[in-house]
């Protein structure tokens, strides 16, 4: 039998107790957020949470467009999916998700912005190389 004290207070039960102990409680909730997890990747995705947990460990646990580990990330890996098929490609950063959701899930567009960047970045190195000359 477990001491009393094993027992939170619970102000509206008989005798000012939880009927389950902390420890039993914990495991409990830890239980139900396992649960939920996996209804939500069901519902959401078609996947299970451990088929999820085996995309994590297929990746090494990075994102796969920027390669960031999971526990440089503060909401970790979200899963990201063709908005069309529904079929899911792999799990990303929420910068990466964001990204390719503003991009419209386009790579005409991601490829348009790449050029844009490279073209930038050569008329910085052109600025750069000009003013160098002149000093």
């Amino acid at each position: 039998m477990k001491p009393a004290a094993a027992f939170p207070r619970d102000a509206t039960r008989p005798g000012g107790r939880h009927p389950h102990c902390s420890t039993c409680r914990r495991a409990y909730r830890a239980g139900q957020r396992d649960a939920a997890r996996d209804r939500r990747y069901r519902s959401r995705y078609g996947l299970t949470a451990d088929q999820v947990d085996q995309v994590r460990a297929d990746q090494h646990y990075r994102c796969a467009v920027c390669g960031r580990h999971e526990d440089q990330l503060p909401h970790g890996l979200v899963v990201d999916h063709d908005h069309v098929s529904g079929l899911v490609r792999g799990l990303l950063c929420s910068t990466c998700n964001a990204l390719l959701g503003l991009a419209r899930d386009s790579a005409a567009v991601l490829a348009a912005a790449q050029h844009y960047l490279h073209r930038a970045a050569e008329a910085a190195a052109t600025v750069d190389t000009d003013n160098r000359g002149t000093g």
